[in-house]
């Protein structure tokens, strides 16, 4: 009995270990989010939904997210970005993906965005966004 538990406890810990070391990210500076995404923009973030199903028919719960555009950084100019988060919210089913930047309505932001097979997502997950305030802007990757 003693052993079957010291077994499940290992098991656990190392289950909770891959899970930690999953969301590890490298933090990346401003010129490299820059240099690594195919879009960068200012804007104000218009809508944010969670769908059943990813932008190339992918299984699980994303995010479309979109922003309407100030300014382009890099990029064709757009009025509107269209892009995408792992997880969300539908119906009573919720998905998290830790390190990953939520976005809300109203909010406005600078999002470094990367092409992935046809769909963009934020480059350096919670890195790719940045508050802006005024005329400050810090990342969403820092805390507080």
């Amino acid at each position: 009995m003693k052993a079957a538990r010291a077994g499940s406890l290992a098991l656990l810990i190392l289950g909770v270990a891959s899970s930690a070391a999953a969301t590890v990210m490298v933090r990346a500076t401003v010129e490299e989010l820059t240099a690594e995404s195919e879009r960068v923009v200012l804007g104000t973030v218009v809508d944010a939904t969670a769908t059943d199903g990813g932008p190339r028919g992918e299984r699980g719960i994303f995010t479309r997210v979109e922003v309407a555009v100030e300014e382009t950084w890099r990029g064709a100019p757009n009025p509107s970005a269209v892009f995408w988060l792992h997880g969300g919210r539908v119906g009573n089913r919720a998905m998290h993906t830790h390190g990953q930047a939520t976005f809300t309505v109203g909010e406005r932001v600078v999002v470094f965005l990367d092409d992935a097979g046809g769909a963009l997502f934020p480059t350096g997950m919670s890195q790719g966004k940045w508050f802006v305030e005024g005329d400050e802007a810090r990342s969403a990757a820092d805390p507080g």
